[in-house]
């Protein structure tokens, strides 16, 4: 298996080397022209541990099968409140897939649990040794999640930068309360793209490093990205066993989307044999995602909305380059020229053939905050079942494409992340966030992950606010003072 990047064909390296790279020095990102299909053997286990050994495995060949399995291990052996790590739940006439039982509270920590084990023992198969820098940019629930799986490993640091408006203050707290000896968090002054564009231009203009290697924890990296491909296989066994479908039987997936990860890696899993019907992308009021879709032009030249479903507030959604790539059989001077067009113009046109075949690939829709509070109620009213904001759209943006396919609502947060929204839904008392999860709590019968109920007793030990045009020297600094 050869890494290639999206806007250089001649680049072909290791998933070892992918993963410590993070992105390549083209400002491409890493992925192989031919991929990996599924075992028969999969559909027969619902142990996710099992089914995450035999699923990257083979897209991550240069380690052996023990060494993924030993990872995994340690990844999911007792990190995540439920056995299964990612339940699905029947919620009506739909399953909702549970992504937040991990430490933090949220989807980014099925694949933040296993990342930082991969990426070590590449470092440590390819005998690296410079200490790793590790960065992240985040919309919300990326920073405290890589935080947390990153925590005090020695010869690393990790720097993670969040929008200073715009996230929720549970959100805040997991990040500046982290009490790691090798983490710094900064807030931005600017929202998530600029975060991601200053990090994406620090990794892309790095040069050799005598003493440090740099890579990135965002799902720009691709050891952070196929770990997600697991929980689509994992949600249709679950649906086997539980005898709503048989193996073969197509499902459809909705899939709250900001930077495009999640869904694109269930679009790893279709294409790796997966039955997947639909696939559909779920935004909010920054539906720059749902208009490339229908219109095959993707323009970010337009407001920025701050919604209620911050870890969505995106307008330059990075992995859609890989869809892109793939769509178009891998022309790298295609993907160089489309991504030129944005840089220089904030926009670019795709060639009619590979729109078609995009709007065939992913479905796409998008909701307002308005429907997000009255879904959060009207779910909550019918079923007793309490969705997050990311979640709620999700749900929202599903109804026009419900059909006699099982339709599957990815829920990617828990809903004590975000309870001033919840509040706003439920017409309950607004209070301050660490007081109404008690409050929600109380009135639901849902157990606050120990995670946040726990925050109120920790100091916030971060406090540093970075202007975008001082990141590159931001991070400089803090390795220099080694954080």
């Amino acid at each position: 298996m050869r890494y290639q990047s999206t806007r250089n064909s001649e680049i072909r390296i290791t998933s070892a080397d992918a993963m410590l790279q993070g992105l390549a020095r083209d400002g491409g990102l890493f992925l192989p022209r031919i991929l990996p299909s599924l075992s028969p053997e999969v559909y027969h286990t619902t142990d996710y541990r099992r089914l995450a050994t035999l699923i990257l495995h083979p897209w991550f060949d240069d380690f052996t099968i023990e060494e993924i399995e030993t990872c995994v291990n340690q990844a999911y052996a007792s990190t995540f409140d439920t056995k299964t790590v990612v339940p699905i739940v029947s919620v009506g006439n739909r399953h909702v897939a549970e992504l937040f039982h991990g430490p933090t509270a949220a989807f980014k920590d099925v694949a933040l649990s296993l990342f930082p084990r991969l990426l070590v023992l590449a470092k440590e198969k390819s005998n690296i040794q410079k200490d790793l820098i590790v960065l992240v940019a985040t919309s919300g629930d990326t920073g405290s999640a890589a935080l947390t799986g990153f925590k005090d490993i020695e010869h690393l640091t990790i720097l993670t930068f969040y929008p200073n408006v715009g996230i929720s203050e549970i959100q805040r707290l997991q990040m500046t309360t982290q009490d790691g000896k090798n983490q710094k968090v900064a807030a931005i002054q600017g929202n998530f793209d600029d975060a991601q564009g200053a990090v994406k231009k620090f990794l892309g203009e790095r040069g050799e490093d005598p003493n440090f290697l740099y890579s990135s924890a965002n799902s720009i990296n691709i050891g952070r990205l196929l770990p997600q491909i697991v929980y689509y296989v994992h949600a249709y066994n679950q649906l086997v066993e539980n005898k709503t479908i048989e193996v073969g039987q197509p499902i459809d997936f909705c899939v709250p989307t900001g930077n495009f990860g999640n869904i694109f890696a269930g679009y790893l899993a279709k294409r790796m044999g997966l039955p997947i019907g639909k696939l559909i992308c779920a935004s909010n009021q920054n539906h720059i995602l749902t208009d490339v879709l229908k219109t095959g032009i993707y323009d970010r030249n337009r407001q920025f909305h701050s919604t209620l479903s911050p870890s969505m507030d995106i307008l330059v959604s990075s992995n859609l380059e890989r869809l892109l790539w793939l769509l178009s059989d891998g022309d790298s001077d295609l993907i160089v020229r489309l991504m030129n067009d944005l840089k220089t113009y904030g926009r670019f046109v795709l060639p009619k053939s590979i729109h078609e075949k995009l709007s065939e690939t992913i479905s796409a829709g998008y909701t307002s905050d308005e429907m997000t509070l009255r879904t959060i109620e009207e779910v909550y009213a019918n079923h007793r079942y309490l969705l997050d904001p990311h979640s709620a759209v999700a749900w929202s943006v599903a109804n026009p494409y419900q059909s006699d396919r099982p339709m599957v609502i990815l829920a990617t947060a828990s809903p004590f992340k975000f309870p001033a929204s919840i509040a706003r839904a439920m017409n309950w008392t607004i209070e301050p966030d660490l007081r109404l999860i008690t409050t929600i709590s109380e009135i639901t019968g849902l157990t606050i992950p120990k995670s946040l109920s726990e925050l109120s007793k920790k100091p916030v030990l971060h406090h540093d606010i970075v202007a975008i045009d001082a990141v590159d020297r931001y991070i400089r600094r803090c390795v220099r003072e080694n954080v």
